[in-house]
């Protein structure tokens, strides 16, 4: 397998740390392990529908400890990931899910509630309907049972750096969202040149509080994974618990949007100086 194939570091890590945490998310925690095995029976379900290498699958997820198991798994399956904007609205996300020519959709139960009126729209234009996660491991709900049918063998498919990894739409400031064709390759050398700028390491832990759909927390979140470190995924942004999970996991980096670093300076004192923030972050 190619080290430029986005999957490479999850497998390399899963071989070489099997019990070392990769993602920690409020509702619990993967190890590399269980990472890699979960992302393997994520794999062979799609697979299983049919679909063939270079298809869809499209993303309208809240942050939750399914969405880095999805994206490998389509990685693993030679598919190619469509992460949509979870504030678009019902006719917007139909109108990207049909441009992609996605196949099959992966929904939070929450925001499944809120396309409701538009349910029968998609299920026509998705050949493969639509998979809906609670968010929560620990709950035997349809995605947990469907997948834990599955092999957690990693699975015999050819997957070059060449092939499209994923479609990540733009925010459509000037005109409607344009899908933007970005290869393994591309994400992959992305991937360690960050790393090599930043310096970052597998003892390196990082933190995600931003929307995983965004280009860029969804690229912070697989370097750490893809070089060996930690990622802690926040369920939404919120600046106290910021300082808390830093402190707590002893966090080393983090992605944040100005508003966000604005919002914690904003704190009480007193909230602030509750936390150990003396690590470099």
């Amino acid at each position: 397998m190619s080290l430029l194939v986005m999957h490479y570091g999850l497998e390399l890590f899963s071989r070489r740390y099997p019990e070392k945490k990769a993602i920690q998310f409020s509702a619990g925690q993967l190890t590399f392990r269980e990472l890699n095995a979960r992302a393997n029976q994520v794999a062979h379900y799609l697979s299983s529908l049919g679909l063939r290498k270079g298809e869809r699958v499209a993303t309208f997820l809240d942050n939750c400890i399914q969405y880095p198991e999805i994206i490998y798994g389509c990685s693993k399956a030679g598919l190619v990931l469509v992460p949509i904007n979870f504030r678009l609205t019902p006719p917007e996300v139909l109108a990207l899910v049909k441009h992609s020519s996605a196949k099959t959709m992966f929904i939070s139960k929450r925001l499944k509630n809120e396309l409701k009126d538009s349910h029968s729209k998609f299920q026509a234009a998705l050949d493969h309907g639509i998979m809906t996660l609670n968010g929560d491991t620990s709950i035997p709900d349809g995605y947990e049972k469907t997948i834990n049918r599955q092999p957690a063998t990693n699975p015999d498919l050819d997957v070059s750096e060449n092939d499209l990894f994923c479609i990540g739409y733009t925010s459509g400031t000037t005109g409607v969202p344009k899908g933007a064709k970005i290869s393994h390759r591309s994400r992959a050398l992305l991937l360690l040149a960050a790393a090599v700028e930043y310096g970052l390491t597998e003892d390196d832990v990082n933190l995600t509080p931003g929307a995983i759909y965004h280009a860029a927390p969804i690229i912070f979140m697989l370097l750490a994974v893809n070089i060996g470190g930690t990622s802690i995924i926040m369920e939404s942004f919120n600046p106290e618990e910021m300082l808390q999970l830093i402190d707590r996991h002893l966090a080393t980096n983090a992605f944040v949007a100005p508003t966000m670093l604005q919002l914690v300076h904003q704190l009480p004192k007193n909230i602030k100086e509750k936390y150990d923030l003396t690590r470099d972050c």
